[in-house]
């Protein structure tokens, strides 16, 4: 049977070869070529990149010009999640940039001078305290103040908002309701790290 498939095969594929040959050669010859490439069809979809979030809109005020970039940049120095940021300033400042609190926090993200100033020129995010009234340094200082809080709750989300706080009953309840707020805006738990 294999040498009869075999000798169908010679006759065959020769015979089909020519056919197509003959249809080939009976095709005028301006329709042998090709049709010409067209680059602009042949590259690739150009990728447009997601929408950077919308920080700016939660704030109860006007923020400060680039917000969003802001808070971006500082969650990317500090490995913070930049919406745990934004949502340490809708609360502490309402998105004020020269918020000044009871007893003397500062700016956007209510940096405490009194616990934070040496830690913070060390660190290099500031040189003295009134770099705090600079809305892209605070914005960095409370991301780096928010991984401090964390590091100090050896990882512990909750703990760590108490700690941005303070201590007591009212930063329990700061952190309960920072947490609720974060869920609310954003549809899952609160994370740190990016």
């Amino acid at each position: 049977m294999f040498d009869s498939l075999q000798k169908r095969q010679e006759v065959v594929l020769p015979a089909l070869a020519a056919l197509m040959l003959g249809l080939w050669l009976s095709i005028p010859e301006k329709e042998h070529e090709p049709p010409p490439l067209l680059w602009e069809d042949t590259a690739p979809p150009e990728i447009i990149p997601e929408p950077a979030e919308d920080f700016a809109q939660h704030c109860d005020i006007e923020p400060p010009p680039d917000f969003n970039r802001m808070v971006e940049a500082a969650g990317e120095a500090t490995g913070i999640n930049p919406r745990l940021i934004a949502l340490t300033v809708y609360r502490e400042s309402r998105c004020k940039v020269d918020a000044l609190g009871a007893v003397g926090e500062i700016g956007l993200g209510q940096v405490y001078p009194d616990i934070w100033t040496q830690v913070l020129v060390e660190e290099g995010i500031i040189e003295s305290v009134g770099d705090l009234y600079d809305p892209e340094v605070n914005l960095r200082a409370t991301g780096f103040i928010l991984s401090e809080v964390l590091r100090y709750a050896k990882g512990d989300p909750a703990d760590a908002l108490r700690r941005y706080n303070g201590s007591g009953s009212a930063a329990r309840r700061y952190a309960r309701e920072q947490s609720g707020i974060y869920q609310a805006m954003w549809g899952e738990p609160v994370w740190f790290r990016r």
